[in-house]
């Protein structure tokens, strides 16, 4: 049974892959496989497009993630800095009040 299935596999395999595309579009007319082929390349060259685009816009995004975090490092080291002098003076303050 299962040799009777391969077999008859084998056949069909064998029988479409000796089909060209000139064979397919002989029996069906309105088929061109030439025209199938640019339609898909088409669609390859609208998918690539797309995906530059928004590769480009990811490094766009990227960029601008980068500069805000420049700018809110510079800010918060800004910001600790001028703590550490309001501490150093509090202690200051708080050794002369004792002396």
């Amino acid at each position: 049974m299962r040799i009777v299935v391969l077999l008859t596999l084998t056949i069909v395999l064998v029988a479409s892959a000796d089909m060209t595309s000139n064979d397919i579009s002989a029996k069906n007319p309105e088929f061109s496989f030439d025209e199938f082929m640019q339609e898909k390349n088409k669609d390859v060259e609208k998918k690539a497009e797309r995906l530059n685009r928004n590769f480009e816009r990811m490094l766009q995004l990227v960029n601008i993630l980068g500069q805000v975090d420049n700018f809110l490092s510079e800010r918060v080291k800004l910001l600790l800095r001028k703590l550490a002098l309001l501490a150093e003076d509090d202690d200051y303050y708080n050794r002369k009040k004792k002396s």
